[in-house]
């Protein structure tokens, strides 16, 4: 694309804490403003506009969306006026904004950053419409999305095995800040052994501390830190 204009970037809650990333990268834009349209917003981050579904009775039109999603949630094509791109972060999120980019003609880019790649079609039917619509609608993202990114090289592995054209997949680490997080001099640096996530039984953490408890008797200076 050349010029300049807004990229909407569609996720269900912003900001997650659990979820920076979405938010790092939208501010590292750099030629196209970054607009939020989600499901819920749960606070109000500077300097990035967010745009929540309408308001209404009981929550009636974020209900209404997870059956017929469009941009008559926001208000209609107006809201998403100057958009030349849609990025929707995780897989199910990007079947959800299928309808939205068909209406405005403008490409989709899908990011599939784990379950979304590598949970069981069983167990994604059985997590109510959000699985559902998903397993239903995946046909439709890999016929449509004119680019879906891979955090991983084993999420591009997942991506290929799942039937995504192998020309729409792109395998792009979600990446560091150098100037934020920069190893420290080698005479500085200790054996612990760091480990950042959220304490869930998905990312691993009690076989990390069982792998620990045998490494650790052969270096008693280190130390596993799990911040979380």
């Amino acid at each position: 694309m050349s010029g300049s204009g807004r990229v909407a970037i569609h996720v269900n809650a912003f900001p997650l804490p659990s979820e920076a990333f979405v938010l790092e990268q939208a501010r590292s834009l750099a030629r196209f403003e970054p607009v939020m349209f989600v499901r819920r917003q749960l606070g109000a981050v500077e300097g990035i506009a967010c745009k929540p579904i309408m308001a209404g009775p009981r929550g009636w039109p974020a209900k209404a969306f997870a059956l017929h999603p469009g941009t008559w949630a926001w208000g209609g094509a107006g809201a998403f006026a100057g958009v030349k791109l849609i990025h929707a972060h995780f897989g199910p999120n990007g079947v959800y904004a299928l309808p939205i980019a068909r209406t405005l003609k403008v490409p989709l880019v899908v990011t599939f950053h784990g379950f979304d790649a590598t949970v069981r079609a069983q167990a994604l039917a059985r997590g109510g419409l959000f699985g559902l619509r998903y397993l239903l609608g995946l046909p439709r993202l890999k016929r449509s999305a004119v680019k879906v990114i891979a955090v991983s090289r084993f999420i591009e592995a997942r991506l290929r095995a799942m039937g995504f054209p192998e020309t729409s997949i792109t395998q792009h680490y979600i990446g560091v800040d150098p100037d934020r997080f920069s190893p420290l001099p080698i005479a500085e640096r200790s054996l612990d052994v760091v480990c950042v996530g959220r304490l869930v039984d998905a990312k691993g953490i009690e076989e990390l501390i069982r792998a620990f408890a045998r490494v650790a008797p052969r270096f008693p200076e280190s130390r596993l830190r799990l911040i979380g």
